[in-house]
């Protein structure tokens, strides 16, 4: 029976006890005679006296005292004189039948099989509860023997109240126990042993009898624990389980060791047990007139030994039964196992669709199916449809109602099944897995993991429907599938990741190459400007000698020779402003410039050598090309060097330099392109294509530092220059320039802080160092102020206020320690301190920090390096 829900359990449960409050009241008769009859040891006066007091009860005592069971002298017709013959226990004995089986329940009808079973069943238990008394608490015998009599009062409560399902739930003799309690709960909302309790606690009975009621379904440890006021309860308890196994109602179960365990604490052994379980058929037969119920011992056991063999055949067809089922879910199990191995094997979606058909197909005999996935949101049914034609791959669009959008695309009922897939694959699996819907004489399960795609089984089973066992090895086919499709979009996605780690990696390595280029055309700039400045000054030496000695020189032939000494050094000069120009190009002058006119000029004076070789000119304008700003002499500097490096690569053959214009409207940006049908450049040329002096025309024809400098003004510029070459078919150079490289939005107080954090004193007695230092600085936006000794930098300290001190440790005047000492003395605290030295031993290092110093950095020193330590102490590194 399924479980209730709340509000049917909470109805049932209110019904019951109205049913309850119909029924009639025990009179004040009755209710005394169970009292006094459910006591110790009543007295014959107060046992003569409830007697009397109740007509039915007085009548039924002089009929049995007049019986010739009891009496074969004389005839008894005063009460007094009954209780007398019969004896208080008979007395007691007759009283409690008669009064609870003709006063209380007296509507009943004898014929009822399910008030007689009850009844039968009591009289047993009552039995069986004073033979336990007498053997542990002989006074307890007539209480224990009451207890089981009412004991289960609470079923025939329930048959008043709702005699149809309690009729029904009763006609399985062998429902009883705790699971009986449970049936009943689920059926009715409440149990016979809480009917009990309410009915007897309404008639005002005994605490003793009303608890028994309630509690002979527990466990007999717990009643053992509550001591002397669970005895008659434990009494009870012990019998019902004694008198269900005597009657061949219950098997010995889990509940004889705990019955066994609670007699042992009780005093009574196995023995006693068994001796109990022996003698209840005659006790029984001895009492069962006095119910109306006649029956010797034979017939109690009897009867017990049919119902025995009632319950062992019922076990023997359910084990039998089991076992069929049982064989029929293994095989279906199997079928399933070699379908998992398919589908664990399975490559792609359409591997698990054919594994899912060809299992249900073959091995559970599906006339017809249909194993599918929706794809594109929905809009496309792709799967295998099998029938007893054949099976071959579908692939059906679908409208926006799910359904096929040409009719007959799948055959009746899987096409209006489309409709609703996507509503049942969106259902979540319970615990048991998904559901498995039956309708139109197909079942559906889905086979996708919600969350994942929709994706669903459905098939026609052989039999016309759904048996249990196929319902659960669908249910687990279907969470196999789910599994080999997660698996697959699992491995799918982990090669998406793969693949795009793998770009990830491609362009990182791309941007390294980059910035190590970009590294080393600085690194080769800074050495070609030192080695410039260098050699600048005793060149100019040499070149003014020659020119005094060519001038002093009277033979034309010596004359000659030092004019061609003074070309040279000119030419040497030459390739030195170049490399200056290159290390540490000048500032551009930003300024409004029209990028078409700019490459017009350019071209003019290319255009005459051009045709002059062959090589024809071509435009290539776009309409659109805004102006920009930017330095034109810098930017005709550059935009020549690639004009006149195309021409050189046509010089033999001739071909076509093209020249272009367009405007990047995504960047905001205008690219300049040159481009020529020349040799091209071999991939191991186009690294070095940029660095210093790196050519690969003739000697005499070229310095090789025309690139590298276009390089330095486009990067200025915050520009990029890039190359796209293949050998023999020539090469495109471009260009691209931001539209305003100042454009970019400055907060109103950005250039103030700036100039005020980046406010940085140099000391240091080398020149050249002061000045790498102040243009590395600078490049930074740091101000940079330079002082040659200690005294010219403390008098720059004197004069004003620094963000940061770099100085070195040995200059002549005044040393570095000598300048922390005297500038500790009127400095602020918050103008950090970095050592920058070449010879200071490790102590004055130790010194200067002691004296204040932030740092220490040795010469020489990397400028990047450098420059962090520098964002750090001035606090914008972070």
């Amino acid at each position: 029976m399924d479980q209730p829900d709340t509000r049917r359990q909470a109805d049932r449960v209110r019904a019951l006890v109205e049913g309850l409050d119909r029924l009639p009241s025990a009179p004040a008769s009755a209710s005394r005679l169970l009292e006094v009859a459910a006591s110790d040891a009543p007295s014959p006066k107060d046992l003569t006296q409830a007697v009397e007091a109740d007509p039915a009860v007085s009548v039924h005592i002089l009929r049995l005292a007049n019986s010739a069971e009891f009496n074969r002298a004389q005839k008894v017709d005063d009460v007094r004189q009954a209780v007398m013959l019969l004896g208080a226990e008979t007395v007691r004995t007759a009283a409690l039948c008669v009064c609870v089986r003709e006063g209380l329940f007296k509507d009943f009808g004898a014929g009822d099989p399910a008030v007689s079973d009850v009844w039968r069943h009591s009289l047993a238990c009552a039995c069986a509860a004073r033979m336990l008394a007498e053997k542990v608490r002989p006074n307890l015998a007539g209480a224990a023997f009451a207890s089981g009599l009412l004991h289960d009062c609470g079923k025939l409560a329930l048959l008043a109240c709702a005699p149809g399902e309690t009729a029904k739930l009763y006609a399985d003799e062998f429902l009883s126990g705790r699971r009986l309690v449970r049936a009943e709960q689920e059926a009715l909302g409440a149990d016979h042993c809480l009917a009990g309790k309410w009915l007897l606690e309404r008639w005002g009975l005994p605490a003793s009898l009303a608890e028994s009621a309630w509690m002979h379904h527990q466990p007999p440890q717990a009643l053992l624990a509550a001591g002397a006021a669970g005895l008659i309860p434990l009494f009870t308890a012990l019998a019902d389980r004694i008198a269900h196994e005597s009657m061949g109602l219950a098997a010995p179960s889990q509940d004889e060791g705990e019955s066994l365990a609670a007699a042992r604490e009780l005093g009574l052994d196995k023995a006693a047990l068994a001796e109990i379980r022996g003698g209840l058929g005659r006790r029984f037969a001895e009492l069962s007139g006095l119910f109306a119920m006649p029956q010797d011992a034979a017939g109690f056991y009897f009867d017990a030994l049919a119902r025995a063999n009632r319950r062992l055949g019922d076990t023997g067809l359910g084990l039998a039964g089991r076992a069929r089922s049982q064989e029929r879910d293994a095989r279906a199990l199997r079928h399933v196992a070699q379908a998992g191995l398919e589908l664990a094997k399975a490559e792609s979606d359409d591997a698990v669709l054919k594994a899912l058909a060809r299992c249900l197909r073959d091995r559970f005999g599906a006339s017809s199916g249909l194993a599918c996935l929706l794809e594109d949101d929905g809009r496309v049914l792709r799967g295998r449809l099998w029938s007893e034609a054949g099976e071959g791959p579908v692939r059906v669009p679908l409208d926006d109602s799910g359904a096929p959008q040409e009719p007959g695309a799948l055959p009746w009922p899987y096409g209006e099944l489309a409709r609703g897939m996507r509503i049942r694959s969106a259902a979540l699996p319970g615990p048991e897995g998904p559901p498995v819907h039956f309708q139109h004489g197909v079942a559906t399960v889905a086979v996708r993991e919600n969350g994942l795609g929709a994706g669903e089984l459905l098939f026609a089973p052989g039999s016309g429907h759904v048996e249990p066992e196929m319902r659960g090895a669908v249910g687990l086919l279907a969470q196999l599938a789910a599994q080999a499709f997660r698996r697959l979009d699992l491995a799918d996605s982990r090669e998406r990741r793969g693949e795009r780690l793998a770009l990830m990696m491609r362009s990182m390595q791309e941007m390294n190459d980059k910035l190590l280029k970009t590294q080393r055309l600085a690194a080769v700039g800074q050495l070609a400007a030192g080695a410039a400045h260098e050699i600048n000054n005793p060149l100019a030496i040499i070149s003014a000698r020659a020119q005094l000695l060519e001038m002093r020189e009277s033979d034309p032939a010596k004359k000659k020779g030092l004019r061609q000494m003074v070309e040279q050094i000119d030419r040497i000069g030459a390739i030195l402003t170049s490399l200056m120009d290159f290390a540490r190009p000048a500032p551009p002058r930003m300024e409004l410039m029209n990028p078409r006119e700019c490459l017009e000029r350019v071209l003019a004076l290319v255009e005459s050598g051009l045709a002059a070789q062959n090589i024809r000119l071509e435009r290539d304008y776009a309409p659109d090309v805004p102006d920009i700003r930017a330095d034109a002499h810098q930017m005709e500097q550059v935009l020549l060097n690639l004009a006149l490096n195309a021409q050189h690569a046509m010089e033999e053959g001739g071909g076509v330099l093209r020249a272009g214009l367009r405007r990047l409207t995504a960047s905001d940006a205008v690219a300049f392109t040159v481009s020529d049908t020349g040799t091209g450049i071999t991939p191991g040329n186009l690294e070095r294509i940029f660095d210093p002096f790196f050519t690969t025309k003739p000697e005499g024809k070229g310095t090789g530092l025309g690139l590298s400098t276009a390089w330095g003004i486009v990067t200025a510029h915050g520009g990029t220059i890039a190359v796209d070459t293949e050998p023999g078919r020539g090469s495109l150079f471009t260009v691209t320039l931001p539209r305003d490289l100042s454009a970019r939005p400055v907060l109103a107080d950005e250039t103030s802080a700036r100039r005020e954090e980046a406010a940085v004193l140099v000391a240091d007695d080398e020149a050249h160092i002061r000045e790498i230092l102040r243009e590395s600085l600078e490049s930074r936006g740091f101000a940079t102020r330079t002082a040659s000794d200690g005294e010219e930098a403390l008098r720059l300290l004197r004069e004003g206020r620094y963000r940061l001190l770099i100085l070195d440790i040995r200059m002549p005047g005044r040393d570095g320690l000598s300048l922390l000492r005297e500038s500790a003395t009127f400095a602020g605290p918050d103008m950090p301190v970095l050592v920058l030295t070449g010879m200071a031993t490790e102590e004055e290092q130790a010194q200067a920090i002691k004296l204040g110093a932030a740092a220490c950095m040795r010469k020489p020193f990397q400028v990047e390096r450098l420059l962090a330590e520098v964002e750090r102490l001035t606090g914008r590194g972070g």
